[in-house]
């Protein structure tokens, strides 16, 4: 073979190679053009409802990890290539242990919304309706973010004299407690005492499934228990006399977290107890007391294990029930008519199969009917900012942890399901918390 032949060999295989790259690139090309396609359809058909864009990309914004609920960001695009919006994955905790699982879609300068979306994959659903999000969507889509809760705008002003109460309570010693135990053990249980229509005693403890442990309130005391800042009984105290002062747990202004800003001296988490007291609330409108609670919590037990709490030593000394189903967890499901979990039921729910949403409001009364000696109640200001009386210097101005001056709607909600109503618009206002922060960042 001479030399000619070598390089004529050399150019056609050289000219080979070219033509099977080539043919790798083009099929590379038109493989990864495909694969994009697919991956945007799936996004235009998941996403399209809440923010209708012509391309859309998940970020990783750095701050992602400072917002628990906010599980993926999505920007969204015209056919230009101009930014139109974000999309965003959150998932709210709503009460008993249930949560929600929402898009939300907001416009690019993070300052209206364009829609909602329910992905109905939760393991524990919040007891909200399709219907209801899409009730909620209507009144709230279009307008400026944050948004809260029409009630927001009434004034409870007591500039006249008046005091806020609760309609609706009966008189009387209402509980509640939480059906499993926490991490160490500990079963919360909150307990009201209503007098004359007025929230006049409220005690928030935790007794031990070990019954060898002291309850939460004397280990603290002892300092077998701790907790960051003050001990857990002075910060149970506050919590309590300040509900006491405010009369509603959602003047305690719970931030997405569970903390509260607003009572001095408290820095645990108060989910529990704000739980709690509403279940406590419900029972006192529903005139459903602590004996009966507690006889009716022994019969569930023993209809489930059947063995009699009494004899099985399940009773404490304050003659508690202390039993944790974190064994049974299917025994409080609520279920549709075709058998799926939907939410979850409390004791009271559970025994009466009264499945009702049960509502309230707060009203004023003048003064003189409050029966001021039992106790001091100065409330100043809307749900968005109570002042509390009784020795607490603080101020109420938050909403889902944004100042209420920071608040720019208000949609009337759900008539009879203010807590519904709240759940969803918490992950529309943890929505906004983020990109405000984000947007701030890129800037």
């Amino acid at each position: 073979m001479n030399s000619s032949q070598i390089k004529k060999m050399t150019i056609e295989a050289c000219v080979l190679l070219l033509i099977s790259f080539a043919i790798l690139f083009v099929g590379n090309a038109m493989t990864s053009t495909q694969s994009d396609t697919r991956v945007q359809n799936g996004y235009s058909e998941m996403f399209s409802d809440v923010l209708e864009a012509d391309r859309y990309r998940e970020i990783f914004p750095d701050n992602l990890s400072d917002y628990e609920g906010i599980n993926h960001v999505y920007q969204a695009f015209d056919a230009t290539g101009e930014p139109v919006g974000f999309v965003l994955d959150v998932s709210v905790e709503a009460a008993g242990n249930t949560s929600l699982h929402l898009l939300t879609g907001v416009t690019y300068d993070g300052a209206e919304l364009t829609g909602i979306k329910h992905i109905a994959d939760e393991t524990n659903p919040a007891p909200v309706s399709e219907d209801e999000i899409v009730r909620l969507a209507s009144q709230a889509t279009g307008n400026q973010i944050p948004i809260s809760y029409a009630a927001s705008n009434n004034s409870d002003d007591d500039g006249d004299g008046s005091v806020t109460m609760i309609s609706g309570l009966h008189d009387g010693i209402y509980y509640a407690q939480k059906l499993n135990m926490d991490s160490n053990g500990y079963i919360d249980y909150v307990q009201i005492e209503v007098n004359g229509g007025f929230i006049t005693r409220v005690n928030w403890d935790a007794f031990n499934i070990d019954r060898t442990t002291k309850g939460r309130i004397e280990a603290s005391l002892s300092g077998a228990f701790s907790v960051s800042g003050d001990n857990w009984a002075n910060q149970s105290y506050n919590l309590c006399h300040a509900l006491i002062n405010c009369q509603d747990p959602s003047r305690l202004a719970m931030k997405s977290d569970g903390t509260t800003d607003i009572v001095a001296g408290v820095t645990i988490e108060i989910r529990d107890f704000v739980e709690l007291a509403y279940e406590c609330i419900d029972n006192s409108i529903c005139n459903y007391n602590q004996e009966t609670y507690i006889e009716d919590l022994k019969t569930i037990i023993f209809e489930l294990t059947g063995t009699d709490p009494e004899a099985a030593g399940l009773i404490n000394d304050e003659g508690y029930v202390v039993f944790s189903f974190d064994d049974y967890p299917s025994v409080f499901e609520q279920l549709d008519e075709e058998g799926n979990v939907i939410g979850s039921l409390n004791v009271r729910q559970k025994a009466t199969e009264d499945l009702a949403d049960v509502d309230f409001a707060t009203i004023q009364v003048d003064e003189d009917q409050s029966n001021p000696s039992a106790y001091s109640v100065t409330v100043i200001g809307a749900e968005d900012g109570v002042s509390i009386g009784g020795g607490y210097d603080v101020t109420f101005e938050n909403i889902d942890g944004l100042p209420a001056s920071e608040i720019r709607s208000y949609i009337p909600g759900i008539p009879g399901a203010r807590q519904r109503t709240r759940c969803v618009l918490s992950a529309i206002n943890l929505s906004y918390r983020f990109l405000k922060d984000y947007l701030d960042w890129m800037a």
